[in-house]
């Protein structure tokens, strides 16, 4: 009977009739959303002899993409999250950078100030997703289904409001000033019982005194997988090997100490734990989103580097933390009903003293400094032409050029070529020169949004960090900052290894596909269809 069946389905086919209709896809009842704040893409292959955990799961059941990288220049945190969310480049979402410079206040304003909305229950930015130009896959499900819900949790605000988006029941981030959970006016007036519950506990006061240990106690293990861990230019200097003793004494400042710490994640995981029990998560026909992101890795690889004992300890500790939070999303929705994507906003350059001898730190305001006073000499009538910088350049004296009658382009030109004489300096471009098909060109076309973007786009040597004397960073378009894990899992994705080349903006168009909503995504971002069960 099937076989009959089959030849049946055959001939309609052949003869232009209708064929059978296939069922779609149930869809998720969950979509798990990780993003590892500064995981780079080489993490995953120089620790994974050591994974128990969470990564090992995902590197074994999961789709991984192995040639997944951004398709934009400016790899910060905001921009990062915004592109795994909404599928859109800086140049549609307007996350140029984690901050940008606001010509009416005359400073730098961060990416999601929004005066209008206060935080609460307890004092941090005042934050809303407004500034985000795109909507998120959370955005669309809730405009498709309002009895799904969307709950975001991570250490950085931005990094929460970024993938939570606008329609989100709730986005929760920690806040170092009170070393509280707290969220903003834009979701809520006050924090639900959940969160007040995690407040109450005072959770930063059980780390007082507490002293970081390696996890596993095998220091060659460390050596070999990571350096010695006695290296310059880590940390402050001082307190830059193992063990790592907290004050004994908390007080102001002290919440901010467990940043750059495991500690930091592990309060992540309690609240993402704690909010996927009250929102009571996947229990229905309607999907939900929950987005998790751990930011420990970014504070950790800042202070000491990529390839330190605390940023391989700390790698380690995170696949633990992995392996509860999937447990805890098993024991409650079953992962056979779980959509999981796991991406990183950026990754981060190696240490320039690491490299070798062709090495170089930069301090960016002595630069600024000599082209202001070379500058100067010609426009005598502005004191400063460069007044700002981020979002992958300098921001120009724009009012300034107004008010004395000066070519802004002509200004920008000179820039450029002071710049250019610098040997520490691969490239400067202005916007009127993006057009092209070179990669670095592409790169920041994708990066460009006019009302926010600088004026003057500049690309430093690979070895030269351009940010101060110790610790590293990350910001540029080199592979190391753009090359990021990109694995789905679960629900609707088939297990395997995929070298076509992809990048974390096809995270959402992926997502909506498999929610049956509308792909939403960038001429050059695509749907990860070969992963896609059939």
């Amino acid at each position: 009977m099937r076989a009959a069946l089959v030849g049946l389905a055959v001939l309609l086919a052949a003869c232009g009739g209708p064929a059978p209709e296939t069922e779609a896809p149930e869809k998720p009842k969950l979509v798990l959303l990780v993003v590892v704040d500064q995981l780079r893409a080489d993490y995953l292959t120089r620790f994974a002899d050591l994974y128990e955990g969470g990564f090992k799961t995902l590197l074994d059941q999961g789709a991984v993409f192995e040639n997944a990288a951004y398709r934009h220049a400016t790899t910060y945190t905001a921009s990062g999250h915004a592109a795994i969310s909404t599928g859109m480049h800086p140049a549609n979402s307007g996350m140029v950078g984690n901050s940008w410079y606001d010509y009416e206040k005359g400073e730098n304003v961060n990416c999601i100030a929004d005066d209008e909305y206060a935080s609460v229950p307890g004092p941090g930015r005042a934050a809303s997703p407004r500034p985000l130009l795109a909507d998120t896959f959370g955005d669309l499900l809730k405009a498709s289904d309002e009895a799904s819900q969307v709950v975001s949790v991570s250490w950085k605000d931005r990094a929460a409001i970024l993938m939570g988006g606008k329609k989100a029941d709730l986005a929760v981030w920690f806040s170092t000033d009170c070393g509280c959970w707290v969220t903003s006016e834009y979701y809520a007036s006050e924090a639900p019982e959940w969160m007040a519950t995690l407040n109450a506990s005072n959770p930063t006061e059980r780390y007082i005194g507490a002293t970081w240990e390696r996890l596993i106690d095998d220091v060659e293990l460390y050596n070999a997988n990571a350096r010695e861990d006695e290296f310059p230019t880590e940390g402050d200097g001082k307190a830059t090997t193992f063990p790592h003793r907290l004050p004994d004494t908390g007080g102001e400042g002290f919440p901010g100490r467990l940043a750059a710490t495991p500690y930091g994640d592990e309060l992540i995981l309690e609240a993402a734990l704690a909010a996927l029990a009250a929102y009571d998560l996947g229990a229905d026909e309607h999907p939900d989103v929950f987005a998790v992101s751990f930011s420990g890795t970014d504070l950790v690889g800042h202070r000491y580097g990529p390839h330190s004992h605390e940023a391989m300890d700390n790698h380690l500790r995170l696949d633990r933390h992995l392996a509860t939070l999937l447990a805890a999303v098993d024991e409650k929705v079953g992962l056979e009903n779980v959509t999981l994507a796991l991406s990183a906003d950026h990754g981060v350059m190696t240490m320039p003293e690491h490299t070798g001898d062709t090495h170089k730190r930069m301090a960016p305001k002595g630069l600024i400094d000599q082209v202001n006073a070379a500058a100067k000499k010609k426009w005598p009538a502005v004191d400063r032409v460069i007044v700002g910088s981020g979002g992958g350049g300098l921001y120009l004296n724009l009012p300034g050029f107004d008010e004395n009658g000066i070519d802004a382009d002509e200004v920008a030109r000179f820039v450029q070529a002071e710049l250019r004489n610098v040997e520490e300096i691969d490239e400067v471009l202005l916007p009127s020169e993006l057009e092209g098909d070179d990669l670095l060109r592409r790169l920041f076309r994708n990066s460009y949004y006019p009302e926010r973007s600088p004026q003057v786009f500049v690309c430093w040597q690979e070895t030269v960090y351009p940010g101060g004397s110790r610790g590293a960073s990350h910001g540029t378009p080199h592979a190391f900052d753009r090359e990021v894990p990109v694995i789905l899992m679960g629900r609707g994705v088939k297990t395997g290894r995929y070298d076509a080349e992809a990048g974390p903006e096809d995270i959402a168009p992926t997502v909506e596909t498999l929610l049956g909503l509308p792909a939403a995504k960038e001429d050059d971002a695509r749907v990860l269809t070969e992963a896609l069960a059939e």
